[in-house]
């Protein structure tokens, strides 16, 4: 990715927070990244594909973090709290920072489908190989490790809907923290 690739999402980013996706234009774009609409046009061919490159670097960035606090840790539970932490309640407290933040969503699901579903096999894969390497410390699942990603995954992702506040969000998180951790009990 080149550096006037970056400063453009970048900026882009900015945009969509502040805005939203359907107000933000191409000219807010260009302005805020202090390129020329050529130079953007360059890269990206329309708004929904900035939209795209902004959901797959940040995607990107979120996972890596994710990997590397895993580094860091060597209990399960740690590794899945530190995924709610930063993956599920940064992207929430992101979300919820943007004043249009429901059309931001929209527009996310609308454009950036696809993105989002490669996204979605990566973590499946990661939690797959954090919960299988967890076998070795004698923990056994009561269902098959793929029911439990897809569980733990889905119930983190979707336990966003309906929450009061940030600190509503991580209860409900450590809930599903816990029910994960019984099911992985012999």
């Amino acid at each position: 990715m080149t550096d006037k690739t970056e400063i453009i999402l970048a900026a882009a980013t900015k945009m969509f927070a502040r805005y939203g996706f359907a107000k933000t234009t191409i000219n807010d774009i260009v302005a805020e990244a202090g390129v020329a609409r050529q130079t953007l046009y360059n890269t990206f061919a329309s708004k929904e594909d900035i939209l795209r490159g902004v959901v797959k670097l940040s995607g990107d960035q979120i996972y890596a973090h994710v990997l590397d606090a895993w580094e860091e840790l060597d209990d399960l539970n740690e590794k899945l709290a530190a995924y709610h932490e930063t993956f599920v309640i940064a992207l929430y407290q992101t979300i919820q920072s943007s004043p249009d933040w429901n059309e931001l969503v929209e527009g996310i699901y609308a454009a950036a489908a696809d993105e989002m579903a490669n996204q979605d096999v990566l973590w499946r894969a990661s939690l797959l190989d954090i919960f299988k390497a967890a076998k070795s410390s004698d923990l056994v699942p009561q269902i098959e490790y793929e029911e439990l990603v897809d569980f733990f995954h889905a119930g983190s992702l979707n336990a966003k809907y309906g929450v009061e506040d940030v600190e509503h969000l991580r209860r409900r998180l450590n809930s599903i923290l816990v029910a994960t951790s019984k099911l992985l009990e012999p």
